[in-house]
């Protein structure tokens, strides 16, 4: 038994013409919709992450400026160091980082992080 391909008229010049258009502008659409979709995430993660910052300059800023070492901001551990050496921390277990010896020291006046 054979099998036998249904017959294809030939097509003609103009549903040629008109199938290849159709085909270019349906690529051109998706390569749109691609292009919108990457640029939109991209657009996304930046303000994501410039609010980040914000939020954690606000936060590092209110540290600052109240230096109540007995209640900082949720989430900050303050370390206030004097002239004599004399050091004063937050209460409660802080992170390694900050009962070592600190390497960084914030100048009030300059806020510039020096080592």
């Amino acid at each position: 038994m054979t099998l036998l391909r249904p017959l294809r008229r030939p097509r003609s010049a103009d549903e040629q013409v008109l199938r290849r258009t159709a085909l270019r502008i349906g690529s051109q659409i998706a390569a749109a919709v691609v292009i919108t979709v990457v640029g939109l995430a991209a657009v996304a993660v930046v303000l994501v992450l410039q609010n980040q910052h914000r939020a954690d300059d606000v936060l590092m800023n209110t540290a600052i400026t109240r230096v109540d070492v007995s209640d900082p901001p949720a989430g900050t551990w303050v370390v206030v160091r004097r002239d004599g050496g004399s050091q004063i921390t937050t209460p409660g277990r802080a992170p390694s980082a900050i009962r070592t010896p600190i390497s960084f020291v914030r100048r009030a006046t300059t806020n510039a992080i020096t080592p």
